[in-house]
């Protein structure tokens, strides 16, 4: 059986847990502070010291420049910070049940070419975590927006990539980041310690990044929908959703009894 708790630090954090999954969800930035699976941490954790590093970020409504868009015009420090804006912003909850938490926020034209609304439900799975974004465009015309996700999988106990595509970048370079086609590769397996791991996306994303600055501690490999005419192009009047699943392999050595 599932529950929700709710802790307070310096701002309400939410959890939801059940007898193998826990995650730790911050409103303010819509962060995953920490997934945590069957005792192990599969996401580096966030911390009040270091907020910029580890957990799970956000990105929006781009996740980065694209050149050769109006983006790029956007894309400035007064306009758009690093990453875009959907990891500073205080989300509502608007739904909440005993294995899910549904986070919702408003952009609008101040920030982006946009106006509508986001949302984030964050789910617990038996053996892991399913995050689903949608996007919902209230204008009367075809929008083009960026979603991605910058999960810091953590590396302190070994971490290797069994994706073929994804192993000749590995180990990363510290701050060299790689980026990939995500044509055709919708999944990617990971080790983390002695467990096995997989983070699934619906649709493919447009492209994957790969990034670290302290291989050692962490590793981000990250589902973009942002590219010159390949971004999430939401109809006029409405949504589009975006799904990934991080869980563990059924055949990992280790769970908690």
């Amino acid at each position: 059986m599932s529950e929700a708790e709710t802790k307070e630090q310096n701002s309400e954090v939410l959890v939801l847990k059940n007898s193998r999954v826990e995650v730790e969800i911050d409103p303010r930035g819509a962060f995953v502070n920490r997934l945590v699976i069957d005792g192990q941490d599969v996401l580096y954790p966030r911390t009040l010291d270091n907020p910029t590093r580890g957990g799970l970020p956000v990105l929006g409504p781009t996740p980065g420049p694209v050149e050769g868009t109006g983006w790029g015009n956007l894309y400035s420090p007064q306009r758009m910070p690093s990453h875009g804006t959907d990891r500073l912003v205080d989300w509502t909850v608007s739904k909440q049940s005993a294995d899910s938490i549904t986070l919702s926020r408003f952009i609008g034209p101040s920030e982006f070419d946009f106006a509508g609304v986001k949302e984030y439900e964050i789910k617990l799975l038996g053996s892991g975590l399913q995050i689903v974004a949608t996007i919902t465009n209230h204008t009367d015309s075809p929008k083009e927006i960026g979603h991605a996700l910058h999960p810091y999988l953590d590396a302190r106990e070994g971490f290797s990539v069994e994706t073929q595509e994804l192993q000749p970048h590995f180990p990363l370079t510290p701050k060299k980041s790689v980026k990939l086609d995500g044509q055709g590769l919708s999944s990617v397996d990971f080790t983390i310690g002695a467990n096995k791991y997989s983070m699934e996306t619906d649709p493919g994303p447009v492209k994957w990044i790969l990034w670290s600055d302290k291989p050692e501690d962490y590793v981000c490999i990250e589902p973009w929908y942002a590219g010159l005419g390949s971004g999430v192009l939401v109809s006029g009047e409405s949504s589009s959703d975006f799904s990934v699943v991080i869980q563990k392999h059924p055949a990992s050595s280790s769970q908690v009894s």
